[in-house]
């Protein structure tokens, strides 16, 4: 699969580099997308988050490095970072992903 993924990369001239962190936890990230998709700012995140994990291979796991990201975004970190540890966000990326 690994194999698939970078030929894709290759074939769309996407930079594609695996986490140098091994596996990490990308929910708080997923949340704050599905939050970002409703409030319509899904397109400004997006463009931080994925150079952050797969071509700066930063941990979006952790919430600094999130707080920072949604700050260059133009999105308020201290709003998402409380949001996406609500039941309502937490509902809502379900509702998305079902």
């Amino acid at each position: 699969m690994r194999a698939d993924t970078m030929r894709y990369a290759e074939k769309y001239g996407v930079t594609l580099n695996y986490s140098p962190h091994g596996l990490i936890n990308i929910l708080p990230a997923n949340r704050a997308a599905a939050l970002a998709e409703k409030e319509g700012v899904v397109e400004a995140l997006m463009e931080q988050l994925y150079p952050a994990m797969f071509v700066e291979g930063l941990d979006i796991s952790k919430m600094e490095v999130l707080a920072e990201l949604f700050t260059k975004a133009g999105i308020d970190a201290d709003y998402y970072l409380n949001a996406i540890k609500t039941d309502q966000v937490k509902e809502l990326l379900k509702a998305n992903t079902q």
